[in-house]
């Protein structure tokens, strides 16, 4: 009788500790085996090094069918017959490579929030079949995953100035379109009112750059006007009291709300 007073309260204590990890195990175990956003991130990581810059089709098909779902769709409102899973996937990234045998995208920046990873994008086209150009532009997209594969993509891709840069479209912001540089009475004389519309859309007015920066080229090329636009207004402030003051083509501030330097 004594063993078993002694034992009860040992195996009593031993039950409560193993309920007790059981609990633990079954209240840790969704967070354990579900998917992160980190294991997401490192999902897009993969694709575009393993599908996106790789040229063998085969190794192309075999990480799809790992990380695109069966169901996934490219959701795009300017495509009026969009197709699903992976095969349609795989037909996209091969049609990019027989247009353009030599391309490569690279991620700039990669944001993950629950189930949804942003990464934004630098295309660079390299050289082209029957072409002598090359074009560097930028892109968003947006992947949505669901049981540890992408079930759908979003993608914002600034296409017009590729082809503005492979001379496949004109920049109807400037050159002959705009009125100022248009003889009068030409058939491609843009009106004033529509020529705001195109202003608004683009968002420029000048003609679009030859050489075309991206990713970190383009934010430190920013930062060096920051820094000239900065020493032209010392410049500014430094000379002698009524003196003609020099205006400055840009001046930058910092927005208090985002930390962004702007031009204003």
């Amino acid at each position: 009788m004594v063993w078993k007073a002694v034992a009860a309260p040992i195996l009593g204590a031993a039950g409560v500790a193993v309920a007790s990890i059981v609990s633990r195990t079954k209240r840790l175990a969704p967070q354990t085996i579900a998917p992160t956003t980190e294991y997401n991130k490192r999902l897009v990581r993969r694709l575009y090094r393993e599908v996106w810059n790789e040229h063998d089709l085969t190794k192309i098909a075999k990480v799809v069918h790992e990380i695109i779902g069966d169901d996934h769709i490219v959701v795009d409102p300017s495509q009026p017959h969009p197709d699903s899973g992976c095969h349609a996937y795989i037909d996209m990234v091969s049609n990019f490579r027989t247009a353009m045998p030599n391309f490569k995208i690279q991620i700039d920046m990669l944001v993950a929030e629950g189930s949804r990873v942003v990464a934004a994008l630098s295309f660079s086209s390299g050289s082209v079949p029957n072409s002598s150009k090359q074009a560097k532009w930028t892109a968003t997209a947006i992947f949505e995953f669901a049981g540890g594969q992408c079930v759908k993509t979003w993608v914002n891709s600034d296409s017009l100035s590729a082809l503005i840069q492979f001379d496949l479209v004109p920049d109807v912001a400037s050159g002959p379109f705009r009125r100022k540089n248009m003889k009068s009475g030409s058939s491609m004389l843009f009106p004033e009112e529509k020529m705001e519309l195109v202003d608004a859309l683009i968002g420029r007015e000048e003609e679009h750059p030859e050489a075309v920066l991206t990713g970190k080229d383009w934010i430190e090329y920013f930062e060096i006007q920051v820094d000239k636009a900065t020493q032209s207004d010392q410049d500014v402030i430094a000379e002698p009291s009524g003196s003609p003051k020099k205006k400055t083509l840009a001046k930058m501030r910092v927005d208090s709300k985002t930390g962004l330097d702007i031009c204003v």
